[in-house]
């Protein structure tokens, strides 16, 4: 199977599972969990800005600890299939495990299985990492606490419900208890916004509709056209990554809290083979998991910058700034990328002010070193780290085309 078909399946199957999303086995009632947990600080990895944590799966044949991607975008936790076979038990049915050394149990059908995969292949439906991920943790789970997330400390805190100590702004969510999933006002030009809270999304994204409203008064706005740097970070090679709208806003509020310098990504207008599927439709069945229609999700390139407490019950979150948010931080060479086990390739040359911005660099050339270092099996923090610099700085890209290697000297540009 082709790259492009592979991805174009892909598109199709994120798609089917958000058709789906309505029939999302409710998980209230589904947990077990000790009545008084003390706050208890679990250390994560990071990688590509998403939050990986350690869990230990229970099963009558052994325990397994395992790595899992934390997301708050879906609200059935799971691993793969081999975990499932490895403990003794059958996806689907109850499971135990601990997070943090806390016991939890799960319910019959609260919990799932997904494909076996490992690096350099994508070991979550889009999502890959360096590291051996083999589940994922997900908002389901998570609303039976209290939580705290600090990237600097690199610690997820859990509590019970009610118990956790916060500071910060106050800013009231919105939570879904069938699924977990918590929003916000995102608060754009005066106009409130519901937005979903996802440390699951390494890049803020919005509709495509979305992005047109913000862009139309303030088009000063835009900063290029197509993903790039941590908003790439699907990789997928689609219209949805290549063809959407980079902005950065330079004022918004989420609730009462100002915010400066948060950019989002507006994604292109279509997915799946031929460009058969409408991305507003891809929301519009996603949303069905939030307690209200949403625009999209605020993710951690905007997270990362603050300590974030939530009350899951009283539907309440605190946000304690820890630094400010970096204008500059997506600013690299302009190549919006596409990854396959292991391979990056270009996508298409990210646009800015219209004209493009890698001289010389053609759709589908294979990356393979900058600034003559191999880039293979490098994670995509490696790669937006070599690719970056201040405006001007030049970076020598060697891609394959055609079976023979070039080299070119490409700008680092303000995006």
């Amino acid at each position: 199977m082709s790259l492009r078909v592979r991805f174009l399946s892909t598109a199709v199957l994120l798609c089917l599972a958000a058709c789906a999303s309505e029939e999302a086995p409710s998980m209230v009632g589904k947990f077990t969990i000790p009545p008084n947990v003390a706050p208890t600080a679990v250390p994560f990895i990071l990688e590509g800005d998403q939050v990986l944590v350690e869990v230990e799966v229970q099963g009558p044949a052994q325990n397994r600890k395992i790595l899992c991607a934390l997301n708050m975008g879906h609200p059935v936790s799971g691993w793969m299939e081999h975990v499932w076979k490895e403990t003794g038990h059958i996806p689907k049915t109850p499971a135990k495990y601990t997070v943090g050394g806390i016991p939890i149990e799960v319910a019959s059908g609260a919990s799932a299985g997904t494909n076996d995969a490992a690096y350099p292949d994508r070991q979550l439906d889009f999502w890959f990492f360096t590291h051996q991920v083999e589940g994922a943790l997900q908002a389901g789970f998570l609303e039976n606490f209290d939580i705290a997330l600090d990237y600097r400390q690199k610690t997820l805190t859990l509590a019970s419900p009610g118990t956790l100590p916060h500071d910060g702004v106050a800013v009231p969510i919105r939570v879904k208890p069938e699924t977990g999933l918590a929003t916000a006002d995102f608060v754009v030009d005066g106009k409130p916004y519901p937005i979903v809270i996802d440390v699951g999304g390494a890049y803020s994204f919005v509709r495509k509709s979305t992005a047109a409203e913000w862009l139309k008064t303030h088009p000063g706005r835009l900063h290029a056209d197509g993903a790039i740097g941590p908003a790439n970070y699907l990789m997928i090679g689609q219209d949805a990554e290549e063809n959407g709208s980079l902005m950065r806003l330079d004022k918004a509020a989420l609730g009462p809290m100002a915010i400066e310098n948060a950019g989002f990504f507006g994604v292109g207008g279509r997915m799946g083979p031929l460009g058969l599927i409408s991305t507003e439709s891809f929301f519009d069945d996603w949303q069905k998991l939030a307690p209200e229609p949403v625009i999209g999700w605020l993710g951690a390139n905007v997270l990362k910058h603050y300590r974030i407490t939530i009350d899951y019950k009283a539907q309440m979150s605190w946000w304690k700034k820890l630094d400010d948010i970096d204008p500059h931080e997506l600013d690299q060479v302009g190549l919006n990328l596409v990854y396959d086990k292991g391979v990056y390739s270009v996508g298409r040359i990210v646009a800015k002010d219209g004209k493009p911005t890698a001289p010389g660099i053609e759709s589908g050339d294979k990356l393979v070193a900058i600034d003559d270092a191999p880039v293979k099996g490098w994670s995509r923090d490696q790669l937006f780290a070599a690719l970056g610099g201040k405006p001007g700085d030049l970076h020598n890209v060697t891609v394959e085309r055609g079976g023979k290697t070039q080299t070119f000297s490409l700008p680092v540009e303000a995006f």
